[in-house]
């Protein structure tokens, strides 16, 4: 059981509202993120402005929040972010594995998530957790239907049942 995480990929191609986006912190991530944008503006030729503009335009979000995130004036910074940099990036897979290593907690990207410790690695006392947790029915998924109108909740619970 050594095998490491690689926690990037607790972002799937599903979670597209920065809402859902799971974020990273760590003492020397704000310096890593620093050079990483750096090299691409470098590799690139952009401005911090047109590269917050196109991230938020692949990441369908403000341009604004991306900005503040690259200027460091956010402690957590997005994986879908750090993602796009990084496929930007000359130096792609030093980069990631420099992060992968420097990740301390996780947080979903809400002002009132709690930050989590990250876990690099699977130990026995974890996996008896998890599989405790996951069997006793704790995990659930709860699935919302809306409409403007009485008529189509109606027409929908006539197609699912």
């Amino acid at each position: 059981m050594s095998k490491k995480f690689n926690l990037s990929l607790l972002h799937q191609s599903i979670d597209t509202h920065p809402r859902s986006w799971i974020c990273l912190k760590g003492l020397r991530l704000k310096r890593l993120i620093n050079r990483l944008e750096k090299d691409v503006l470098k590799s690139q030729g952009y401005c911090r402005e047109s590269l917050s503009k196109k991230l938020s335009a692949r990441l369908h979000c403000s341009y604004g929040v991306i900005k503040r995130i690259l200027q460091g004036k956010s402690e957590f910074y997005p994986i879908p972010i750090i993602l796009e940099l990084s496929k930007m990036s000359s130096n792609r897979r030093r980069v990631l594995k420099n992060i992968k290593e420097n990740i301390e907690y996780l947080k979903v990207n809400s002002a009132s998530a709690k930050p989590i410790r990250a876990v690099s690695q699977l130990s026995e006392n974890l996996a008896k957790i998890l599989g405790a947790f996951m069997a006793d029915g704790s995990l659930s998924i709860q699935i919302v239907i809306a409409a403007p109108c009485l008529e189509d909740l109606k027409t929908i619970k006539k197609q699912i049942d």
